[in-house]
């Protein structure tokens, strides 16, 4: 069985359409943990095409370990401008036939959740951060960060 895995983390991806991280927590490594349990894992994540990547960034695919790209934004207005077609391939991966782990706080796995809502279908969710913390005053910089705060906690 394979597992549909949401992350906040941007990955990038090369002409030959490799696709790396430059944080550990979005390297192959890591996602060989989910290969234990399922079969495949198919990472949902923002996907910036890029000509080269830093010799410090690190494969994020590899065997089993496979990428649904999403439309790369950052922040609030960033989502909204990108929303029409993030929310498109949102749906259509709410219809797969597969297991779910939304990875939260965050954008991606919220969205998600909705169109699965929707759907009817069961999902895990993997908490990894408090967005009250994420979203406090002196970590975060945005006129909306009070509501977004909120929202998320």
């Amino acid at each position: 069985m394979r597992v549909i895995v949401t992350t906040e983390i941007h990955f990038y991806k090369t002409p030959n359409k490799k696709i790396y991280s430059e944080v550990h927590g979005g390297q192959y490594s890591f996602w060989e943990r989910y290969l234990s349990v399922f079969d495949e894992v198919l990472v949902v994540a923002r996907v910036k095409s890029v000509k080269t990547v830093p010799e410090t960034f690190k494969r994020a695919d590899g065997e089993r370990v496979k990428f649904y790209p999403l439309p790369d934004f950052t922040g609030l207005t960033g989502m909204l401008k990108a929303f029409p077609s993030l929310w498109k391939c949102i749906q259509q991966i709410a219809k797969e036939k597969e297991a779910y782990i939304f990875r939260v706080p965050g954008t991606i796995g919220t969205l998600l959740y909705w169109a699965m809502k929707k759907e009817g279908k069961p999902f895990a969710v993997e908490v990894v951060g408090d967005p009250w913390d994420v979203f406090a005053s002196r970590s975060y910089r945005s006129i909306a960060r009070p509501l977004i705060r909120w929202l998320s906690a």
